[in-house]
């Protein structure tokens, strides 16, 4: 039995908490890098302690997301919103190379357990009754924007209260998020077994699509550990107005994810969105690191941007589309393991080699991989057909 259509404003309350999650993740993403640098932290450490993140992300996501099915997926959500607080208070009391690896693994496991956690809730209540690109866009803009009031919100805000209390103001914002979360009514559950979800990997629609979203998040690693240095050393923006430059492009992120789920409505498919993607990010993402303008390099992350945008609506709706609302939970924990190996693996490679050769380098390598991936979207056509029925093992 499917749980029942989420109404507007539980809708509307679903995308306030996504966009929330985002938001205190990334209210101080632009200061760990630069304070690993202040603390003395080699490339290697740097690089391990970033890659952590999306290691533990693998070890727990797809097991949150089987909890996600199995139990009411409001208390996976709320247990990543406790997790959130609890690293922030952890990282303001901590300078230490072993407490920031431990603090980021947990970070890493708390982040997912909002994100599937609120993946497998709107998927299992959002319906399928018709065309739900629209909606999917809704969902997935609101994480965007999210980021976009965070990075704008950020560097300001550790100017004027200074970064130890920053983090205390966001541990208190994530536990504000909590009550709202269960304001929504429970999410169905049921025990699903663990092979259905493994079988599933082996159909060739599953792999494609997974093959897609591998290639597009290795671009992830480079950015959590190149994108922050590459902007203060090599364009010179001073660490307070880093948020000028990070924050409107993340518009642009929550724009384009709007702007393709109406043109995926109403005339282009997920094969025309995936394509944007590719060619948008990996020549926005090579034209920002091979400028020495601040405002052309701005101007190539706007287009960076408006391609992650369009990955994220077919990412989402590609999960829509695969996968039946009783093991929506699971297949989105699959799904998004998948882009955390990417980026794990990206995260270990990008931080020494740009450390080392310069944080253009891994950045523009990352977009070249992007546009060379452009060859391997013929291979999902015949997923990509209308009238194609939600995948059961």
């Amino acid at each position: 039995m499917s749980q029942q259509k989420l109404s507007d404003n539980e809708l509307q309350r679903l995308y306030t908490l996504n966009f929330g999650r985002t938001f205190v993740v990334f209210l101080l993403f632009h200061k760990y890098p630069l304070l690993f640098e202040e603390l003395g932290l080699t490339g290697g450490q740097r690089g391990s302690i970033f890659s952590i993140v999306p290691l533990a992300s693998i070890i727990a996501t797809f097991w949150l997301g089987v909890l996600s099915d199995r139990v009411d997926a409001r208390y996976v959500a709320s247990l990543g919103l406790l997790m959130v607080a609890g690293f922030m208070v952890g990282v303001a009391n901590t300078t230490a190379y072993l407490g920031f690896l431990f603090l980021f693994a947990i970070s890493g496991i708390a982040n997912q357990a909002f994100t599937i956690g609120t993946n497998a809730y709107f998927f299992k209540g959002v319906g399928r009754d018709d065309n739900k690109t629209d909606t999917i866009s809704r969902f997935g803009a609101s994480s965007s924007f999210g980021i976009a009031a965070a990075f704008l919100a950020g560097p300001l805000l550790v100017k004027s209260i200074g970064l130890k209390t920053a983090l205390y103001v966001g541990a208190f914002v994530a536990l504000c998020f909590v009550p709202l979360l269960f304001s929504l009514r429970p999410a169905k559950a049921k025990s699903q077994s663990l092979g259905g979800y493994f079988s599933l990997i082996r159909q060739k629609r599953v792999f494609l699509f997974m093959l897609m979203i591998f290639l597009f998040a290795f671009h992830w690693g480079t950015e959590v550990t190149c994108y922050t240095p590459f902007l203060v050393h090599n364009l010179k923006i001073a660490e307070h107005n880093l948020g000028m430059f990070m924050g409107p492009p993340l518009l642009m992120l929550g724009m384009s994810t709007l702007f393709f789920g109406k043109l995926g409505k109403e005339k282009i498919g997920p094969l025309t969105t995936l394509a944007a993607a590719f060619l948008l990010s990996g020549a926005g993402a090579i034209g920002m690191v091979t400028s020495s303008s601040v405002k052309v390099a701005f101007v190539w992350r706007l287009v960076h941007e408006a391609g992650d945008g369009a990955y994220f609506l077919f990412m989402l709706a590609g999960i829509h589309r695969l996968f039946s609302e009783e093991r929506a939970g699971g297949c989105a924990g699959l799904v998004w393991l998948t882009a955390m190996l990417s980026s794990a693996i990206s995260s270990s490679i990008a931080a020494p080699l740009g450390a080392k050769y310069g944080y253009a380098l891994p950045q523009a390598g990352a977009g070249i991989l992007a546009l060379i991936s452009i060859l391997g979207i013929p291979l999902l056509r015949e997923d990509c057909k209308e009238g194609k029925e939600p995948i059961h093992p």
